[in-house]
């Protein structure tokens, strides 16, 4: 299923930085924007993908509702889909977006930049927000869960990557990160 947008509804990056030159792949946002058909589209692709643990009604709203962007590819398909929460993170004592992305294996790596496209774009939307759902929230905290990542990311600091720094580790092993917003 193909989600509709005119070319004014489209955001591209380029690398880390926003541009108006058409990419490969090409933002939609979805938080504040939520329509029946892009909705549907996200839904339909979550259940293709088995990207999501469970898939009853109650849960997949839920998630629904949490979507912030996706990325379509040159026919309009989802490829990626972001979603985020805010949460408190104990060790900082404070609230962060918790930033949650799902991309299409076929679209995965090769430097075609999905997951980073949604991060930056979540990022530079909440920065200037900084607020979630009524709650303040002062960075985006990322834990990954890909084994991949956490095999190849060491470093402990990424400013290309909106100065991430790496705070510690999941029990499951996963690299946990933090992002503060500017000011």
């Amino acid at each position: 299923m193909a989600i509709i947008g005119s070319a004014a509804d489209f955001i591209y990056y380029n690398g880390n930085r926003r541009t108006e030159e058409i990419q490969p792949a090409k933002l939609l946002q979805v938080y504040e924007h939520h329509t029946p058909e892009a909705d549907a589209a996200i839904v339909e692709f979550w259940k293709t993908e088995q990207a999501l643990p469970r898939h009853d009604d109650d849960f997949v709203l839920q998630r629904l509702n949490e979507v912030l962007f996706v990325v379509l590819n040159e026919q309009n398909e989802i490829v990626g889909v972001c979603s985020g929460i805010p949460s408190y993170f104990e060790q900082i004592r404070n609230h962060f977006l918790y930033f949650r992305v799902f991309v299409r294996p076929d679209w995965r790596g090769l430097n075609r930049g999905v997951a980073s496209s949604l991060f930056f774009a979540t990022f530079d939307l909440f920065d200037r927000l900084k607020v979630l759902d009524g709650q303040p929230i002062i960075g985006v905290l990322t834990v990954y869960e890909s084994r991949h990542l956490n095999g190849v990311v060491n470093l402990y600091h990424s400013a290309e990557h909106r100065n991430q720094v790496f705070v510690g580790w999941t029990p499951r092993d996963e690299q946990i990160r933090i992002t503060y917003f500017n000011d």
